[in-house]
C-alpha cells in the first residue's frame, strides 16, 4: 500500500483511512496478510502487529531516494530507543528505523519464510563505492506467524 498504517515520523502519522481498507480486505478474503509494506513517509521504519493469530510486520519502505528523509518522532526531547511500544496500542512495537540514511530493502520468499534485509547507502558526501550496509534483518515463519530471528 502506499499509505503506512503505522507510522512515528515527524510528518505523518499512521492512515486510518488505510488501516479500515485493510480490515475489509481481511473481513472479505477471510485471510489476514503475513505482511504489510508501504512507502510514502520518507524514512525506513519495522513494526510488528501481534495478535492472537501471531505477529504482522507492517514495513515502511520510504528511504528510497527522496531528498527530504523525514526524522522520526521524539519522546521528551530524546530519540526513539527501539523497540517502543506505540502508546495507546501495546500491540505494535516499533522495532527498527533509519531516518538519516537513504536505502533499499531486499524481500526473499520462501515457501517456509520471508527474510527481509533492509540495507544503507553512502550519504552523498562519503564515498560512493562504500557498499550497502546491512541495518535491519528479519525472518518471519510466515505460515506460523512468528519471528525466527531479527537484528
Amino acid at each position: 500500500m502506499h499509505h503506512p498504517i503505522h507510522s512515528l515520523d515527524t510528518y505523518h502519522s499512521g492512515s486510518r483511512v488505510m488501516a479500515e481498507v485493510l480490515a475489509e480486505a481481511v473481513t472479505a478474503a477471510r485471510r489476514a496478510p503475513e505482511m504489510v509494506v508501504a512507502g510514502h513517509v520518507h524514512n525506513y521504519q519495522r513494526f510488528t502487529v501481534t495478535e492472537e493469530a501471531g505477529v504482522t510486520p507492517f514495513i515502511v519502505g520510504g528511504n528510497g531516494g527522496c531528498h527530504n528523509l523525514h526524522k522520526m518522532a521524539m519522546i521528551d526531547g530524546s530519540d526513539l530507543v527501539t523497540p517502543f511500544s506505540v502508546p495507546n496500542d501495546g500491540a505494535v512495537v516499533l522495532e527498527r528505523y533509519v531516518d538519516d540514511r537513504f536505502g533499499f530493502q531486499r524481500l526473499e520468499i520462501t515457501r517456509d519464510a520471508i527474510e527481509l534485509r533492509a540495507m544503507t547507502v553512502p550519504r552523498p558526501q562519503e564515498k560512493w563505492r562504500t557498499s550497502p550496509r546491512l541495518h535491519d534483518r528479519m525472518r518471519l515463519d510466515w505460515r506460523n506467524r512468528r519471528l525466527c530471528c531479527k537484528r
